[in-house]
């Protein structure tokens, strides 16, 4: 197995990811929120930004997956979400910061 396909399975299995929400690409991706792990501090948290917000550690909020889905479904926040495996049969994984009302966004749903 290629070094750069060991690395993103091990990203994935480090990451958490809410299956309470799904947003659903242009290009039929399923995204998932996942939590991040903040560096400085060791905590794991979903990473939330305001709308309009740049996407950056220090605009973001780190939430636990009741607070994502408020901020999200409620405030028009942004969270960070990548699919559970690889995507569209490319050969990584799609990850960033994705909002109900993104333009890459067709459709979401909230379990």
């Amino acid at each position: 197995m290629e070094q750069k396909a060991i690395r993103e399975i091990g990203l994935l299995m480090t990451k958490k990811h809410s299956l309470k929400l799904v947003l659903i690409h242009t290009s039929g991706d399923k995204l998932y929120p996942c939590t991040m792990k903040d560096r400085s501090t060791g905590n794991v948290a979903f990473r939330v930004t305001p709308p309009g917000g740049g996407n950056t550690k220090e605009n973001a909020l780190q939430v636990n997956e009741l607070e994502m889905l408020d901020y999200v479904k409620n405030k028009n926040y942004r969270v960070r979400c990548s699919t559970l495996y690889h995507t569209s049969g490319k050969d990584k994984i799609r990850e960033g910061l994705y909002g109900l009302k993104e333009r890459s966004i067709i459709s979401y749903e909230f379990s």
